[in-house]
């Protein structure tokens, strides 16, 4: 299995591939005409879309993905209730998500899709001989989850990012939520787990900033 990066339009949100033959699970779902070419050179059997959160900067390219491949989409259950409501998911104030970006008006501001699956507090499943550990996470968002691969490899979202402190000031965020249940779960993590944050590049989770809150 492989993993790839691919980044979005705005500010450096990830999309991650990762592939076994035929089948595909890709993090968070972004627009990205090389992870497009990829996939149409692939002719994947199925895709599943596994969502770290709601907001509109790592899901705005999952109807894109479904209408050109046999996509599912799987999040937590406060990601679910939120995606398809343009407020919840920030798709109409998406200025506070990208900031001054002269191309933000290329994303839909009534934007929303729907999740096939979704799950509460835990949630793990083997694929393709790999094992795949989800939990809510929240703190950057009511809906925000990690994903363990193998106990070795977590995707982050919003949740940790490298190099810059998790935001916990926007709507749905909570910083109790992220220091009583989201802090303890990430020290629980051997510290050289690697990290594949939900912007910019990957690195140790030693080398994370655990502590810092914007």
């Amino acid at each position: 299995m492989q993993i790839l990066s691919f980044p979005g339009q705005y500010i450096n949100e990830r999309m991650y591939l990762l592939q076994s033959g035929k089948r595909i699970i890709l993090i968070d779902a972004v627009r990205n005409e090389k992870a497009d070419a990829y996939l149409k050179q692939i002719r994947p059997h199925d895709v599943w879309i596994i969502l770290t959160h709601e907001h509109i900067d790592h899901i705005y390219g999952v109807n894109d993905l479904k209408k050109k491949f046999p996509c599912r989409v799987l999040c937590s259950q406060m990601c679910s209730a939120a995606i398809g409501d343009p407020k919840l998911n920030m798709a109409r104030y998406q200025e506070v998500i990208l900031g001054r970006n002269d191309t933000r008006s290329e994303l839909d501001f009534e934007y929303r899709c729907e999740a096939d699956q979704t799950f509460e507090k835990k949630y793990s499943f083997d694929w393709q001989g790999h094992m795949f550990r989800l939990y809510e996470t929240p703190g950057h968002s009511r809906g925000s989850i990690c994903i363990l691969l193998n106990d070795s490899v977590v995707f982050t979202g919003d949740t940790l990012l490298k190099n810059d402190p998790v935001i916990t000031r926007l709507p749905g965020g909570d910083r109790i939520a992220y220091r009583q249940k989201t802090l303890p779960f990430l020290h629980s993590l051997p510290p050289d787990s690697y990290v594949y944050p939900g912007h910019g590049e990957a690195g140790m989770l030693k080398d994370c900033a655990l502590e810092r809150e914007g």
